[in-house]
């Protein structure tokens, strides 16, 4: 395995091919708005590092043989980590973000830090193994983070559902005994690069609202470069207090998290025996869906999500905004109350829903696109298997 630079621009492209499926020469130079032989320049130190394939598809201009060229599937890869508080998947995935394989980890937010680092680690050295034989280079590995996290320094920041591995510089502990580059974030924050990296309306500026055992928030305008880090904690606190009735792990009281996040509804439906207090996500979605109280709960959450959304909307200047996250990919009942209301609003800002497919291989592509501007940064990959 040899640490090798990427060419002038490489990065871009790998992005735009990411984003579009595959292009001509002329559409990339279009879209990456440089000089054709700048671009030939760039496809031909990708093909040769085994990263791209071409295909001729027809006549292009002066009746020369146009060809497209999009990602081998056999070129880049990465190791992609989703880690929340209810467990950890590492996965081996391609540069488009489809995961090949996948190992469930024993790491909860329970597990102490220093065995979370030594599991994840062995999961991860596993799979560099076998991508060996699949892949002619990795990115490195991405880490979508079920909590506040920052990219730049790449340790884990205050607040999260973990708390006894606040400030702890995860990425840095992985990589050491690992040997690949790595990379952390904020899972809605990985969203908001996964939709630069794999939408193609990704480079529009929305605000993402991200609704899962907690609530979080962040705008795709606030990420011009890919080590600027961003904010999401402030989101799910908003209406805080002081004092009230529920407290929140931020020590504020009747924040949005205690009021619309899976785990308030968790703990509402407890105290009416609907459900246990460790019931998972699909548990509490149809326990509450089948009670008529707690459909109410469910639309209420979502109508107030909607609303902080469009007053962060307002707030920011933006004119869209997307719901995404487990409440709104597993519940049919907040998924409908949230429709209304987006249409109701309108006028106010256009909002829609995080991409038909992400539900299952969202925090793989948040994961996959953390690493992809932990790469475009460095500018660098790790070479595996050389081309023959």
């Amino acid at each position: 395995m040899a640490r090798t630079r990427l060419p002038k621009g490489g990065a871009a492209t790998l992005q735009e091919l990411c984003r579009h499926g595959e292009l001509t020469r002329r559409e990339l130079q279009g879209l990456l708005e440089v000089s054709g032989p700048t671009v030939t320049r760039v496809v031909a130190h990708l093909d040769e590092l085994g990263l791209l394939e071409a295909e001729v598809v027809g006549d292009g201009a002066l009746g020369r043989p146009a060809a497209t060229i999009r990602l081998s599937e056999s070129g880049l890869a990465a190791i992609v980590v989703s880690l929340t508080a209810p467990g950890t998947v590492v996965a081996l995935a391609s540069m488009s973000g489809t995961v090949t394989e996948s190992l469930s980890v024993d790491v909860t937010a329970e597990v102490p830090y220093e065995a979370a680092v030594e599991r994840i680690s062995e999961a991860v050295t596993t799979l560099l193994g076998r991508a060996r034989g699949r892949f002619r280079a990795l990115a490195g590995v991405g880490i979508s983070f079920g909590g506040a996290a920052s990219f730049g320094e790449g340790r884990l920041t205050m607040p999260s559902g973990f708390p006894q591995w606040h400030g702890r510089a995860l990425a840095a502990d992985i990589q050491q005994l690992v040997g690949l580059p790595t990379f952390i974030d904020n899972q809605p924050v990985g969203y908001i690069r996964a939709l630069r990296w794999f939408d193609p309306q990704g480079l529009e500026d929305r605000y993402l609202c991200f609704a899962d055992y907690g609530i979080a928030g962040c705008s795709s305008a606030g990420m011009p470069r890919p080590d600027r880090g961003v904010s999401t904690g402030g989101f799910g606190h908003l209406g805080g207090r002081v004092s009230g009735t529920e407290q929140c792990w931020c020590g504020l009281y009747d924040c949005l998290n205690t009021r619309a996040s899976l785990r308030a509804l968790r703990a509402w439906g407890a105290r009416r025996d609907l459900v246990t207090p460790d019931a998972h996500i699909p548990e509490i979605v149809s326990a509450l869906e089948a009670d008529p109280e707690g459909r109410e709960a469910l639309e209420a959450a979502a109508g107030e999500l909607v609303t902080a959304t469009l007053d962060a909307c307002r707030v920011l200047g933006l004119p869209g905004y997307l719901l995404g996250g487990a409440l709104f990919d597993t519940s049919a009942v907040a998924r409908e109350a949230a429709t209304k209301a987006v249409e109701v609003n309108r006028r106010i800002a256009t909002g829609s829903f995080l991409p038909t497919g992400w539900s299952n291989r969202g925090p793989f592509l948040s994961a996959s696109a953390i690493v992809a501007d932990g790469m475009a940064l460095s500018g660098r990959i790790e070479t595996l298997n050389p081309r023959v």
